[in-house]
């Protein structure tokens, strides 16, 4: 196919065809070699105009139109290469979309993971929230019910004792009795070193 120039029909369009003998791709630009063309038919990479899947290789096979500068000067152009596949702008277009659809659905995924998170965060701060509330409801139960003890431990005392006279620690018949008459009766002589505690011995100092 590359020993002598050939010509194909495609599209009702000639194409020459050649091998490409010589190709720079940081320049992007080479030359195709063939028997009626022996120097080189200069080619472009702006040539490929179909957008080609890859980039052309030396030894590429390239179907071409011969165009002639003003100069006189000939060039390849509406280039393609034999074997390598032609983006058309619908599957360009194919692809973008499969990709836009990736990018979507990721984007998609990690706002759900975060709505996720954010929800399970909610829930804890609402249960921390609730336990401190009923935690803090018992600690009031429990100092509520140990002031209401104390009142009544008072109040049973104040109504089982009653200043009846009684002066004397020989007279109290508990240290209980002792106390009361200390703070609520007058007259009394049961603290005789004058340290607040009535009875001592009875009282247990």
């Amino acid at each position: 196919m590359a020993g002598a120039e050939s010509v194909s029909t495609m599209s009702e369009i000639q194409l020459s065809n050649g091998r490409l003998e010589r190709w720079d791709d940081d320049k992007g630009f080479g030359f195709i070699h063939s028997d009626n063309n022996p120097k080189g038919i200069f080619v472009h990479i702006s040539a490929f105009k179909r957008n080609i899947s890859r980039r052309p290789l030396v030894g590429d096979i390239i179907f071409y139109e011969l165009h002639t500068d003003y100069d006189g000067k000939s060039k390849a152009v509406n280039a393609r290469i034999e074997g390598v596949s032609v983006v058309t702008h619908s599957s360009r277009n194919s692809r973008n979309d499969t990709r836009r659809y990736q990018n979507n659905k990721h984007d998609l995924s990690a706002t759900l993971v975060t709505a996720i998170l954010v929800f399970l965060l909610l829930i804890g701060l609402v249960v921390t929230n609730k336990y401190q509330t009923i935690h803090e409801s018992s600690l009031s139960a429990s100092v509520v019910t140990e002031d209401n003890s104390s009142s009544s431990l008072v109040e049973r005392v104040q109504t089982q004792y009653s200043c009846q006279g009684k002066t004397y620690c020989s007279q109290m018949s508990s240290c209980a009795e002792a106390q009361f008459y200390q703070s609520n009766c007058s007259g009394t002589q049961m603290d005789g070193d004058g340290d607040g505690v009535p009875c001592e011995d009875m009282c247990g100092h």
